[in-house]
């Protein structure tokens, strides 16, 4: 989802911690031990509610020795379970704290017995833990506010049930030295001082936990988590109404069929941010919020990033079910709404074929394919396993992607220049193409005339490229 965001396993979004998980397998039936070599392994799972309509999995763990203490050497803890392949179970690295938390955005956990197995660092100390996930029980999200007065932003949100207390972020702009302010309360107001509040748009992000993170003394059955993220200006020009808002609604096909083959659609979403003044039809200077709100409760959000003149976000997990969808966009206190109406979800684009994927001589990557009919741009990105040395944890992400506009001819093509990326070496990737109905591949210029509907399609899961990345 996203420009892009992928939230359909094994797809994952950019949130806190991610993994991938290949799909199938499940835990072994022997009692297993939790105690071995000085320490004692105790976990519990939920899961994570990030407003894609789609639930990840969240790991709460606690390696401990008789004193309460973790490990000083790094222990190696594999989660196998319902929807995990033995063969290529979650994988993370546990050490020094008395308890560690991890959360996988992309893997949508399945209800039932999980198992996470501590391996020692010289491999001679196996132990084990069971616990269960209740894929149905969630918590609900945060709906946070903030408000700013001299160097101070005052963030308030209403009571979460069943939460046991609350992480926040608030990240200041890239104008400001000052970073990121962050912490946990079991209040429902928090204030954060910066030295110095300058004007620009900040970060915030509020997390509902099941558990007392300020005085965790027990893991609670289960531990679920759910989060918002959005924009908050500080300064500028936040009441004007001197702006367009424009949206259109689109069916994502990806190739995932239901049973009886029946076609299992996602929801795309493009949008377009005008200013009139001083400047006419300029792009917004900060990061707009857009949410959405739809048929059986649908409610999602996302950030409209600044100067950018339109976006396209997609949701892999929540289907157009045919109803009424408003659309709103707020900045400050300025807002607008659009309402949409979905008739019913029938695809437009075939999904994209015949792709590949080659080292150049020069060590560029070059990849083709067909082209889809009534397509006017491809995302293009590729993924791969990364091992995150903050976070202890292996991440399938997106490690290169742009807008390519369509070439008007039956083979398609773009030329992934390695001088200018930041793609790592030696990775075997995975490329998607993703075809759209709107041409995205200029910030600066929107289509005329502006679109009704926006269509997407995908390759399902993705093609092995056959080269590792120089």
């Amino acid at each position: 989802m996203g420009s892009p965001s992928s939230l359909f396993c094994p797809l994952s979004s950019v949130i806190l911690l991610l993994s991938l998980a290949a799909c199938g397998g499940g835990k072994g039936n022997s009692t297993p031990s939790n105690v071995g070599g000085g320490y004692t392994l105790q976990v519990s799972g939920g899961t994570l509610n990030d407003g894609s309509g789609y639930n990840g999995l969240v790991v709460l763990a606690t390696l401990r020795d008789t004193e309460g203490y973790g490990p000083t050497l790094p222990w190696t803890i594999t989660i196998t379970g319902p929807g995990i392949d033995n063969s290529a179970p979650l994988e993370v690295e546990y050490q020094y704290d008395n308890y560690m938390s991890w959360e996988w955005a992309g893997f949508e956990p399945l209800s039932g017995t999980y198992r996470a197995t501590a391996t020692s660092l010289d491999g001679t100390t196996n132990i084990s833990y069971d616990f269960t996930v209740n894929a149905d029980n969630t918590l609900v999200r945060p709906s946070p506010s903030a408000n700013s007065s001299s160097n101070t932003i005052t963030l308030s949100w209403p009571q979460v049930a069943n939460a046991g207390s609350y992480y926040y972020e608030v990240c200041a702009p890239a104008s400001s030295a000052e970073g990121c302010l962050y912490g946990y309360t079991t209040g429902l107001t928090q204030n954060v001082a910066f030295a110095d509040l300058v004007t620009g748009d900040y970060l915030v992000r509020i997390r509902a936990y099941s558990s007392n993170r300020l005085s965790l003394q027990s893991l609670p059955s289960p531990e679920n988590v759910s989060e918002y993220s959005f924009s908050s200006p500080v300064g500028g020009d936040v009441t004007s109404n001197n702006y367009s808002f424009n949206a259109a609604w689109g069916i994502l096909d990806y190739g995932l069929q239901g049973p009886g083959s029946t076609p299992i659609y996602g929801l795309t979403l493009w949008t377009s941010i005008l200013y009139g003044s001083p400047t006419p039809n300029a792009a917004p200077p900060g990061n707009w919020n857009i949410s959405i709100s739809g048929p059986n409760g649908l409610s999602a959000n996302f950030i409209y990033p600044k100067d950018g003149k339109h976006y396209a976000y997609w949701y892999y997990s929540i289907e157009p079910v045919p109803g009424t969808y408003t659309i709103t966009a707020t900045y400050g206190t300025a807002r607008k709404d659009v309402t949409l109406i979905i008739p019913s979800a029938s695809a437009r684009l075939s999904l994209p074929t015949n792709i590949s994927a080659q080292l150049l001589g020069n060590n560029d990557i070059s990849l083709t394919w067909s082209q889809v009919s009534g397509a006017k741009s491809y995302y293009l990105n590729l993924w791969a396993e990364v091992w995150d040395s903050t976070t202890k944890q292996t991440k399938y992400t997106e490690v290169w992607g742009g807008w390519i506009t369509d070439s008007g001819t039956a083979t398609t093509s773009a030329v992934i220049v390695k001088s200018t990326s930041t793609i790592p070496a030696d990775l075997a990737c995975d490329v998607y193409v993703t075809a759209y109905e709107v041409d995205m591949s200029s910030a600066v210029t929107l289509p005329s005339p502006l679109p009704s509907r926006a269509d997407m399609s995908e390759n399902y899961y993705g093609y092995p490229l056959t080269f590792l990345t120089p």
